[in-house]
């Protein structure tokens, strides 16, 4: 996908709890949430958007250690 290409890496990090495994690979899915509130589509409108971009988002996350959110957006000539 990024094979020579230049892009815009952006990494969001955090020393949180984490995310709770069980839940990892659902969290773009539409209102998935965890225990705190909100309405469960911020992060579907993120990796939408990134998509949108022709873009990718990754993240990583140790339960009781936190999360990772990495972002790669090509950068067009």
């Amino acid at each position: 996908m990024f094979e020579n290409e230049t892009y815009l890496i952006i990494k969001i990090a955090d020393t949180g709890i984490g995310i709770n495994p069980e839940i990892k690979d659902k969290i773009f899915e539409p209102f998935i949430r965890g225990e705190k509130p909100g309405t469960g589509i911020g992060l579907t409108v993120v990796s939408f958007l990134i998509k949108k971009m022709d873009g990718d988002l990754q993240v990583y996350s140790k339960k009781g250690k936190g999360t990772i959110f990495e972002i790669k957006i090509p950068i067009k000539k």
